[in-house]
């Protein structure tokens, strides 16, 4: 769960102390070309090199080594026979479960980055993670009509739907209308495409009203960080704002395109800092999908009739099972959304044509800045 910056520290934290809080990246940019400031670009570097290590971010092994090779140029600088003898990376733990060989991998492309600067380093590991299949993403937990867990991915291309670590389906912005939740019930009103008579709405069911909560918010997040040039304004009307029902919660924070902006005005990229040294760390086997678990919420999304597919007209993405090695048949990132359009059969959907303004109190109309 993410702290509300609107709101004091104090009421958010409910359950007893003592309480740890974490410093993460919440939206992931497409580029880091994106990022005016070099300090930026290394707090971005830090979290997903934690995020491979602990086994939050899958990795294939061949990106991994070479991400690894690129965190060790970083920290120690070029490789040096006479000093960098074998085994001088056996104090440090870049995935989980890390094999031996992995560190002659490292070596070896450690070798060929003679001359690249900390920054540049830095910045070449950004660039090759960010073709990672799950960069960007954050998921909760469901259920899907089998009982059998899946994960409902928000990022900044839209929602994704995932069954077995394969992915079923992307839901872009651009096809989405509406979100909105009601209790434990949260839905997707979809784009009405030209050979459908009406617009099609999915329906989740959730374990309880928090978890539910916490996916729609997340939801409009993404959509104004991703989508929009600015937050949207809030409401002025006093009626409007004290009668209305349902969440009154909207993203009021920088979008994108105001930080990038905010960043070309005014980012200090002269500004001198030190980098903290890699804590080496035991290793142990981390089971991806328990360690993602513990690390995304407490509230986690169920439910009894989730969608496995798409309905007609709408994108489906089916890409290999999630690896360590290997490379995945139809790869795809945030900036490849839209590829490898498959069209299934929607007798498997769980579809509603009913008006969502009837059933939802808390709801949101997506819009697009032209």
């Amino acid at each position: 769960k993410w702290l509300d910056p609107n709101k004091p520290i104090r009421k958010q934290l409910k359950r007893g102390s003592p309480y740890s809080l974490n410093f993460r990246v919440k939206f992931f940019v497409s580029d880091p070309n994106k990022l005016q400031e070099e300090y930026t670009r290394y707090q971005y570097f830090l979290q997903i090199k934690q995020d491979i290590l602990t086994g939050r971010l899958p990795c294939p092994y061949n990106t991994a080594a070479l991400l690894a090779s690129f965190a060790v140029q970083s920290e120690l600088g070029d490789y040096n026979q006479s000093e960098n003898l074998p085994g001088y990376l056996s104090d440090y733990s870049f995935i989980p479960n890390q094999p031996q060989d992995f560190e002659k991998e490292i070596a070896k492309l450690h070798q060929q980055h003679t001359g690249l600067s900390p920054a540049e380093a830095e910045f070449n590991y950004l660039n090759t993670a960010r073709t990672l299949e799950l960069y960007g993403v954050e998921f909760h937990y469901a259920r899907d009509q089998s009982n059998n867990e899946i994960m409902i991915g928000v990022m900044s291309g839209g929602i994704l739907i995932y069954k077995n670590r394969v992915r079923m389906n992307t839901f872009p912005w651009l096809k989405i209308v509406k979100i909105s939740f009601k209790c434990k019930q949260f839905f997707i009103q979809l784009r009405k495409e030209l050979h459908e008579s009406r617009e099609t709405l999915l329906g989740f069911n959730m374990v309880n009203y928090r978890a539910c909560k916490n996916l729609w918010k997340a939801c409009v997040e993404h959509h104004t960080f991703f989508r929009l040039d600015r937050p949207l304004p809030p409401q002025k009307n006093f009626f409007a704002h004290y009668f209305t029902l349902g969440s009154k919660f909207r993203y009021c924070g920088r979008t994108e395109v105001q930080s990038v902006q905010y960043g070309k005005e005014k980012a200090n990229k002269d500004r001198i800092f030190a980098r903290s040294p890699s804590k080496p760390l035991a290793r142990k086997l981390m089971d991806w999908e328990v360690v993602s678990r513990n690390s995304i919420s407490d509230d986690r999304l169920e439910t009894q009739s989730l969608p496995s597919r798409s309905p007609p007209g709408t994108p489906n993405h089916r890409n290999s099972a999630f690896t360590q090695e290997g490379t995945r048949l139809r790869p795809s990132s945030v900036g490849h959304l839209v590829d490898h359009v498959v069209h299934t059969s929607p007798s498997e959907v769980f579809v509603s044509h009913r008006s969502p303004s009837s059933t939802q109190a808390n709801s949101i109309v997506l819009e697009s800045s032209p």
